[in-house]
C-alpha cells in the first residue's frame, strides 16, 4: 500500500480570505475575500490523516 498518492489539480481561481489589514498610512481596510489563480499542481496526501 502507497504511504502518498497524488492528485493532479488543474489551474483554476480560488477565493482566498484576506482578513483586515492597515496599510502603510495607516488605514484600516475592512476583511475581503478576493480570487487568487492556483496554477495546475500535483497535490500528495500522506496516508494517514492528522486533526
Amino acid at each position: 500500500m502507497a504511504s502518498h498518492h497524488c492528485v493532479k489539480v488543474a489551474g483554476h481561481w480560488a477565493r482566498q480570505w484576506h482578513p483586515a489589514f492597515q496599510d502603510r498610512h495607516h488605514r484600516w481596510h475592512p476583511g475581503q475575500w478576493t480570487r487568487v489563480w492556483r496554477p495546475a499542481h500535483l497535490e500528495c496526501h500522506r496516508g494517514h490523516h492528522r486533526g
